[in-house]
């Protein structure tokens, strides 16, 4: 890329050239300047991938985020990442100051050229208007960083398409009505163009006079031309910076793409798509919602950062709700949106609080095996905000977001199929001993009792032989779904043991609660009927044993064998009943 700043440097030499041509002096010694620097920054910002720019102009005090390029992106690690923002806002800052350095000479020179009281350059801010950015002059009554919007007093007609001028001889009215004094100045003439580039608006330079009549025809070329040179040195300046932004997203996005390839669980993975969208976008809102895993007519907000952020965080809302997030967990579409000050259109459901000052909206689909199970959304207070090139940087990570998140349920499920019995869906034999070992240190530690029911179900096998294993295997499930229902959730344990046997561990329950909470069990399983076809009806009942730490035993192989040789008496005692060891 070197070819540009060799183009500025030429051009600046045919300029200065030019200042030995008579009439052509001003004018060339005035752009030749510009073209220097031009040639200067251009030479700096192409050899150069360290220091980053944001697609629009700035305002001061705009927010910021950008990533900082390192020559080894191999080696760039999570926590790298996560500290880029602090160092790329750094080197904005450093350009921005560099950029109203050079402005602020330029001004300087243009005013050889023009007498003029007060010398102003303005650009673009975040509030659809524009602000005061540099100048030079002899009053003290500049408001620094004035902001004027479109139609706004003289100043802010060259801020409307169509206008290309403003030149104004005999001002009567007070200063304070350009906008940019605070108070009246008298001044008596004026004289501006706009900064086009592209076809677009992106400022405009204006001169004043205290004098009346001061400026003319020719004051316009000059200030034409000059506005012509800053227009390009300022769009290239930015595209350059633009554009090396984006290489540092894409080096980015290539890190945590690598990092979906690892083993990670689901909540680890939102955690990287949190941070990647934070760091590799600038919005003042993001949020990940996320589809409710057991309800999937309902959704929530997993993670939400910036506008209302405490308000949105973990709001949950039905998907039936009138919502453009809702749009895209049910259509599996993209929503791109801009508002207008007036438009007060629900993100999530109508019952949200609304949020002034967003105007525009980025939500995309992260879809697994499961369907669209997530949805990413960035906002801004800027209108419109996301470009294209945002968009594919939220969809590419959607993607292996989605490709990460699929892999780590499938994972997660085979982990659970390793440690459940496949039929009745319960904890299995393994799983079981893990558990009750858990317990028993607690048990031990806070001293509360626990209770260990083994059950088995009566004549199983006859139940196999008459009716056939399909039969068998309904009797199994139902019998574990009344055992499930009977405990008490989130304390008791069932598992199945192995067959047809079963086993409860009961958290912080003595013998007398236990013995209840076995005996409706047999109950409920004893009055079970099951409709085995033909219209013939099926029962079968459940033998109990139990045992109780520590009234029956000291240590957990002792219980587990306790309550195993207490279910054997309860067979061996007629069945369809409960035995404790201490009976």
């Amino acid at each position: 890329m070197k070819f540009i700043s060799l183009i500025w440097f030429g051009l600046g030499c045919f300029l200065l050239g030019l200042c030995f041509i008579g009439d052509a002096a001003t004018y060339a010694a005035v752009l030749s300047l510009p073209c220097f620097f031009m040639a200067w920054l251009s030479h700096r910002l192409f050899g150069r991938s360290n220091i980053l720019l944001k697609t629009q102009t700035p305002s001061p005090g705009s927010k910021t985020s950008f990533i900082k390029t390192k020559n080894n992106t191999e080696k760039k690690s999570s926590e790298t990442i996560a500290s880029l923002k602090e160092n790329s806002r750094k080197n904005l800052l450093d350009l921005e100051e560099t950029i109203d350095r050079t402005l602020l000479d330029a001004l300087s020179v243009l005013r050889q050229a023009i007498s003029a009281h007060t010398l102003s350059i303005f650009f673009p801010d975040r509030k659809e208007g524009y602000f005061l950015r540099v100048w030079v002059t002899d009053s003290d009554l500049i408001i620094p960083g004035a902001h004027i919007a479109p139609g706004q007093g003289l100043v802010g007609i060259l801020f409307k398409d169509g206008t290309n001028r403003i030149l104004e001889h005999d001002i009567v009215t007070s200063s304070v009505q350009l906008y940019y004094y605070s108070a009246d100045e008298k001044v008596r003439s004026i004289a501006g163009v706009p900064i086009i580039v592209k076809g677009a608006r992106r400022g405009a330079i204006v001169v004043d006079s205290l004098a009346q009549k001061a400026f003319n025809q020719e004051t316009i070329a000059l200030l034409e031309n000059f506005a012509a040179v800053i227009g390009q040195f300022m769009y290239y300046g930015y595209v350059s910076y633009e554009n090396s932004y984006q290489r540092d997203q894409l080096a980015a996005l290539t890190i945590y793409q690598r990092k979906f390839l690892e083993n990670m669980s689901e909540d680890e993975i939102v955690v990287y798509i949190q941070q990647y969208i934070e760091q590799s976008l600038e919005a003042d809102r993001i949020m990940l919602i996320a589809r409710d895993r057991e309800d999937p007519s309902a959704a929530q907000v997993v993670f939400c950062t910036g506008v209302d952020e405490r308000y949105f965080q973990d709001f949950k809302f039905s998907l039936s709700d009138t919502g453009l997030i809702n749009l895209v967990f049910e259509k599996d579409q993209i929503i791109s949106r801009s508002f207008s000050k007036m438009e007060k259109i629900p993100r999530l459901s109508p019952k949200e609080r609304f949020t002034d000052g967003i105007k525009s909206l980025l939500a995309v689909p992260v879809r697994t095996d499961k369907g669209i199970t997530h949805v990413m959304a960035v906002e801004s207070m800027v209108n419109p905000w996301f470009s294209d090139h945002q968009k594919e940087l939220l969809l590419t990570i959607s993607r292996a977001a989605g490709f990460a998140l699929a892999r780590a349920r499938l994972y997660k499920e085979k982990e659970e199929m390793a440690l459940r019995d496949g039929l009745t869906g319960l904890i299995n034999h393994k799983s079981f001993h893990e558990q009750f070992n858990k317990e028993l240190l607690r048990a031990k530690r806070d001293d509360y009792p626990i209770t260990v029911l083994m059950l088995d179900i009566d004549y199983f096998k006859k139940v196999n032989d008459t009716y056939g294993h399909p039969v068998g295997d309904v009797v199994l499930k139902e019998v574990s779904k009344i055992i499930g229902q009977a405990l008490r959730a989130g304390s008791d344990t069932v598992a199945r043991y192995g067959g047809e046997e079963f086993v409860c561990l009961l958290v912080n329950s003595d013998m007398e609660q236990s013995r209840d909470m076995a005996g409706r069990i047999r109950l409920a399983i004893e009055q079970k009927t099951f409709d085995v076809g033909g219209g013939e009806k099926l029962n079968v009942t459940i033998s109990i044993g139990g045992a109780v730490y520590p009234h029956d035993a000291k240590h957990g192989k002792e219980v587990l064998e306790k309550a195993d040789k207490s279910l054997y008496h309860a067979k061996n005692t007629g069945r369809n009943r409960v035995i404790f060891y201490s009976d």
